[in-house]
């Protein structure tokens, strides 16, 4: 569960990272469309993969949890796990973006001879309720074999975030949610070889038309798509 300090940061600018490990950047809040918050969702490239809209700050869905949701603060690459490291007690990351202790192994001759799967015992940190969950892993940092995606796999070693003192993230330019008249300009983002390009268009009522109005991508004025990009960016736009 992702923290009120990691919500708080996020609407500061921060990125956040979903629960099956992408990185993501809170865009603003749509006030035009009731309980719609715009992130945008990165690919391993950090590149734009897609825009997606949330129901809550955190979550995709109200009453369901699912792969997209926000689950943490992004980290840069993280410091690949290290047993020895966390045993001299270094805190180790979670998938899911909390913090843990290793404060044990079980050795390999008592582990073989009970047929133990999981060697290392620890405690999860979970600073949204204050409590801490005690855990165990396998040696590779595995928490559970059967599920794919398991919240509590140990990913690297843990990095405390840098604050975020500032952000012009809640001044995201709101996209039209109306059809134009045919012929009316209009633009959108883009990402093509590793840039983001603004498209100019027209409306001709036509199915890529609608779908792009569906997904609140169509802005009026190419200087909202140019502020859209520095807000994801973090930089001036320079190909004006």
């Amino acid at each position: 569960m992702i923290s009120e300090q990691d919500k708080q940061a996020i609407l500061n600018g921060a990125f956040g990272v979903t629960r099956e490990g992408k990185k993501v950047k809170f865009l603003g809040k749509d006030d035009s469309i009731k309980d719609t918050f715009w992130y945008c969702i990165y690919t391993a490239d950090n590149l734009v993969d897609d825009f997606m809209a949330y129901k809550t700050l955190s979550k995709r869905y109200t009453n369901n949890e699912t792969r997209f949701d926000i689950v943490g603060l992004w980290q840069e690459k993280p410091e690949p796990f290290a047993l020895e490291k966390a045993l001299a007690g270094e805190p180790v990351l979670l998938r899911d973006g909390s913090k843990a202790y290793i404060f044990h192994c079980i050795n390999d001759e008592f582990t073989k001879k009970h047929n133990i799967g999981y060697q290392l015992l620890g405690v999860i940190v979970d600073s949204l309720e204050g409590k801490q969950l005690t855990r165990s892993w396998a040696k590779s940092g595995i928490f559970n074999e059967v599920n794919p995606y398991p919240d509590f796999d140990i990913i690297g070693m843990w990095k405390e975030p840098e604050p975020q003192l500032s952000s012009n993230s809640l001044q995201l330019p709101k996209p039209l949610t109306e059809p134009l008249n045919n012929d009316d300009n209009y633009f959108t983002l883009a990402s093509r070889n590793g840039k983001y390009v603004i498209d100019d268009w027209r409306w001709k009522d036509k199915t890529s038309d609608h779908i792009f109005l569906r997904e609140a991508r169509i802005y009026k004025t190419k200087d909202d798509v140019i502020k859209v990009i520095e807000i994801i960016t973090g930089k001036p736009y320079e190909d004006r």
